[in-house]
């Protein structure tokens, strides 16, 4: 049975071979993890960690209700325009559920085929540094060796183990 890809998938896919090519030049979508190399025996799971609440109002075309909605839960919302028919939200606030996605993914981690290094890939919207101090205050119990986060711009790699911190 053939497995669905995601564009999340393929994004985190694309995003690690650009800011860690040597390290990913391998890798390839698959399922439970999303990402395998085999070379290298790395496995990487993908998931979001925007609120799932708030991801259908920012997919969604922006309208006056929606970024009223969204300005009642404490998150600013700002429009960029690549084309006119280009609209996408950019939101900062209380968005990211990094939390979430962890708990979710580490209950789920027995049903994964396990690698020599077992990554959890989270895509977060922009500027997510808080995010950061959060998921280090959980690295405890955290099967994974490290969670990456991904905001379309910087990729933040935490070394579960050694708490160090890296930007690329």
């Amino acid at each position: 049975m053939p497995t669905r890809m995601l564009h999340s998938e393929q994004t985190a896919l694309e995003a690690l071979q650009t800011r860690l090519p040597r390290r990913f030049k391998h890798a390839v979508l698959a399922d439970r993890p999303d990402i395998q190399d085999v070379v290298e025996s790395i496995g990487v799971e993908v998931t979001a960690g925007v609120r799932d609440d708030l991801r259908q109002l920012l997919v969604q075309e922006p309208t006056k209700q929606k970024r009223r909605a969204l300005a009642r839960m404490g998150i600013e919302t700002h429009f960029r325009f690549n084309a006119p028919s280009d609209q996408r939200a950019l939101a900062s606030g209380a968005l990211n559920d990094v939390a979430t996605a962890i708990v979710r993914k580490t209950e789920k981690f027995p049903q994964y085929r396990h690698f020599r290094e077992n990554d959890l890939f989270i895509h977060v919207m922009p500027d997510a540094r808080a995010e950061v101090a959060g998921v280090l205050s959980r690295l405890s119990s955290v099967p994974f060796d490290k969670v990456l986060l991904w905001d379309g711009h910087v990729l933040v790699v935490i070394d579960v183990k050694t708490r160090v911190v890296k930007r690329y």
